[in-house]
């Protein structure tokens, strides 16, 4: 977050002292010069307004006693200072005591008191969404839920999209987050949880097609929660995607208010789904492609987003590709830019994309039905030359999109919910939540830097220039020798042959290992409780394609990791004693190579599917809740620092 320290800077300028007064019905209220906070007997619960538009509440906070069913009514409230110095609300709601503060900016911090179990933050949300930093976004849409209330697994933090479009308010929470004790600047996620994490539920309202999220219950736990407002015209988009044809870049007419790190979370329709890419919904950062991208990761102001999208996107990219003017596609132009995706063995047009000031979404559709529309279209222009294109079928129902974090050019004004994540938090819980270290990708040969990017790389710029073109076959069979230099380049590149095939191995035995691991831990969890085994059965197919998929694989015999494994230093030893006629068929290894590199993608691809797939489960019941606590973290820690081959 580059500028935060200005942003922090600048909002203690604009903000004012917190001034506390009495109100005439014996109430109080807090207010900056951007927020009006009202506590008033006999009231629901604290209202939260924007000084701008103080009659239009923007939420309501109301207090939950430890084991009650329901909030009471305001019975008290008064303006006074705490052991700091600051003015805070003191409010009493039936039998729970509570603090409220504004902090610098636009959040509310609600501290816990005597008999306080939870509170209620009221928006009348049309969405809720868990960002998800290593994988896709979890979206709750009510009108998709039938139950009152839904408990879900949410760590420190939950976006609600209020109606309009103007609004987005962010609750955040400590829970059990610790630190560990490191050195590093991103410390490596918790080693153990010390109980279960905070309660989450969402409570729903309305029926049909104006169902909403009424409330989001967050228990304290004896730990501050905190909501903050985001809140300017256009902040959020709820794009209707059903009518959009698939998989053709199209306009939209909402523009983005500000320069930020935007996000596109693609939500499939229900009773759709994709082979390609398994999960229910899909979440792209929007990217430009208004001339060459010149900025470095971690310039923008999400370092770990940057570095994913980085890793993603760079099969046929030099190291330093943000040094050269390139653009961040790989094929295609800007009306169609096209990047390649190891799990789909292929280049596909990017989904969420800024055209200058022109919002544009391309609808994924799967591979194979790319092909049927491509070959539908054939077919009838053989009979009518005419004819109209042939549409991949359209499964998605929704483009929700939303600003995630910072970039150089977002005013400093403009909060973006990780600089939310960091004015509360503080700055080393929130690179821990963003576990900046698990996202950075390993290197692509493992322990060792290598020539080029993968098994092709190293065949097109090294291999393949000098056993096609530099070696001179004499009449007897033999070759003249190569230079040392040549020889040395030659002789590197094979061995970085295995490098590279070895590095996705010992992803992919991670992947294997993992697999066999999280299939015993359903078992036996699903042993212990029926409730545990319903939500353990609905993660199966995701797991059970890993397994299968990953049991394909051969890690031994002709072709495999192992074979090469012998076979290079026979090659290399050749190539030293000037033996060059079988060091051609270093080039097979290119066929493990795309086996292995697609593998390892969907590898991941499924991971993430089991991961959204367990976030969606009801965890009102302890034992849900702690089962799946813990495959959300196995989850997380498989898809930390991964290969780049991973892709997406």
């Amino acid at each position: 977050m580059r500028r935060i320290g200005s942003l922090v800077a600048a909002v203690a300028l604009w903000s004012c002292s917190i001034a506390a007064s009495a109100e005439a019905d014996g109430g109080a209220s807090l207010e900056t010069k951007t927020l009006l906070v009202t506590a008033v007997p006999g009231q629901p619960g604290v209202a939260v307004c924007c000084k701008a538009e103080a009659a239009n509440k923007r939420m309501e906070l109301a207090l939950v006693a430890s084991g009650a069913a329901q909030s009471a009514p305001i019975s008290k409230a008064e303006a006074v200072k705490d052991e700091n110095g600051r003015s805070v609300l003191r409010v009493v709601s039936g039998a729970a005591e509570a603090e409220f503060s504004i902090g610098d900016g636009i959040f509310i911090k609600m501290n816990p008191g005597k008999n306080a179990g939870s509170v209620e933050v009221r928006t009348g949300a049309r969405y809720a969404v868990l960002p998800d930093f290593f994988a896709d976004d979890v979206v709750f849409d009510p009108a998709r839920l039938a139950m009152p209330r839904l408990t879900v697994p949410a760590e420190n933090f939950l976006l609600q999209f209020i109606e309009g479009g103007n609004t987005i308010v962010m609750c955040i929470w400590p829970g059990n987050l610790k630190l560990a004790n490191t050195k590093d600047a991103a410390p490596a996620p918790k080693a153990e949880k010390e109980g279960l994490d905070p309660q989450v539920d969402l409570v729903f309202a309305g029926e049909g097609k104006g169902r909403r999220i009424s409330a989001a219950r967050i228990e304290f736990q004896g730990k501050p929660v905190y909501a903050g407002i985001i809140e300017q015209k256009g902040v959020w988009q709820d794009e209707d995607a059903s009518a959009l044809p698939a998989y053709k870049p199209t306009a939209i007419a909402w523009k983005r208010p500000f320069e930020a790190r935007w996000r596109g979370d693609f939500v499939v329709a229900e009773g759709k789904s994709m082979s390609d890419w398994p999960a229910r919904s899909q979440s792209f950062d929007f990217q430009s492609t208004t001339g060459a991208r010149t900025d470095k990761p971690g310039e923008r102001g999400t370092e770990a987003l940057d570095a994913h999208f980085v890793a993603a996107t760079s099969s046929a990219r030099p190291a330093k590709w943000w040094e050269t003017g390139m653009a961040w596609w790989e094929k295609g132009d800007q009306n169609a830019p096209l990047i390649w995706q190891e799990s789909l063995a292929d280049f596909f047009i990017y989904p969420a994309v800024f055209k200058g000031d022109e919002v544009r979404v391309c609808l994924y559709a799967d591979k194979s039905e790319r092909g049927k529309a491509k070959a539908a279209t054939a077919a009838a222009r053989k009979a009518n030359k005419d004819a109209p294109e042939v549409a991949p079928l359209n499964v998605y129902d929704r483009v929700i999109i939303y600003p995630l974090g910072r970039v150089a050019t977002t005013p400093v004004n403009i909060y973006t919910p990780i600089d939310l994540m960091r004015v509360t938090l503080g700055q080393g819980p929130c690179e821990y939540v963003l576990d900046l270290a698990g996202i950075k990708p390993r290197a692509a040969g493992g322990d060792r830097p290598i020539l080029a990017y993968a098994t092709c790389g190293l065949w097109n710029q090294h291999i393949g220039p000098i056993v096609e073109k530099k070696l001179k076959k004499k009449p007897d069979g033999s070759f003249d020798p190569l230079d040392a230099e040549t020889k040395a380049r030659l002789i590197q590149a094979i061995e970085e042959m295995w490098y590279f095939v070895h590095a996705v191995h010992d992803r992919l035995r991670e992947y294997k290992k993992w697999g066999a691991e999280m299939a015993a831990f359903c078992e036996q969890e699903s042993a212990r409780s029926a409730k545990v085994k319903l939500v353990a059965d609905k993660i199966q197919a995701p797991l059970k394609r890993l397994n299968n998929d990953i049991g394909r694989h051969k890690f031994e015999g002709r072709g495999s990791e192992a074979y090469w494994k012998d076979r290079i230093p026979q090659l290399i030893a050749m190539v030293k004693e000037d033996k060059y006629a079988e060091a051609k068929t270093i080039g097979d290894i290119r066929t493990l190579g795309n086996d292995q590199d697609e593998r390892v993608s969907r590898c991941r691809q499924y991971v993430k599917a089991l991961r959204q797939e367990v976030l969606l489960e009801d965890t009102s019941d302890a034992d849900v809740r702690k089962f799946v606590a813990e495959v959300r973290d196995r989850c997380q820690q498989m898809l930390r620092n991964m290969h780049p081959k991973e892709g997406f």
